[in-house]
């Protein structure tokens, strides 16, 4: 994932954050870490896509999303196979929304949820979701302008040519 702005800092260091307390999450429930989709995932929705079925390459999707808007988790019964085009599609958007999510497959996601009882509470997450971002912004601007001012000499010079050596 390619950093282009200073946004793009905060908000990747809070998805580390959710992936890192989704983990958690699935620790205190009893469950094993998330860490690829299995067969048996897979074979849930049919080895295709869970919002329009199509069987092609599949990535793995959270249905909440891992941002500091809708604070999903990286945990179970919050990641479903997906399709690269539905994955881009759905973005940061309810999973319910989704264009190409017909009603047995919305229900098969629901019954996933719900079988793997994902309802974290979020209210104090977003607390520290919201502060994590603001102080990775503050900390990624002031070492960016640190950057800047300590290679100033150097950044002034590099339009000279310098001599050869002797």
């Amino acid at each position: 994932m390619a950093l282009r702005s200073y946004a793009d800092v905060p908000n990747r260091i809070v998805r580390l954050f959710l992936e890192q307390a989704g983990r958690q999450y699935d620790q205190n429930r009893g469950l094993p870490l998330f860490r690829s989709m299995t067969a048996p995932l897979l074979a849930r929705f049919g080895n295709s896509c869970a919002y329009c079925g199509h069987a092609t390459a599949l990535v793995a999707e959270h249905v909440v999303p891992i941002n500091r808007t809708a604070v999903g988790l990286h945990a179970w019964g919050n990641i479903v196979p997906a399709c690269e085009p539905c994955n881009k599609i759905k973005a940061g958007h309810p999973w319910e929304e989704h264009p190409r999510l017909d009603w047995p497959r919305k229900s098969a996601i629901a019954a996933y949820i719900a079988e793997y009882q994902y309802q974290p509470d979020i209210t104090e997450l977003r607390i520290v979701v919201e502060k994590l971002y603001e102080l990775a912004d503050t900390q990624t601007r002031a070492l960016i302008d640190f950057g800047l001012v300590a290679s100033r000499p150097h950044i002034a010079g590099l339009h000279t040519s310098v001599p050869p050596s002797p």
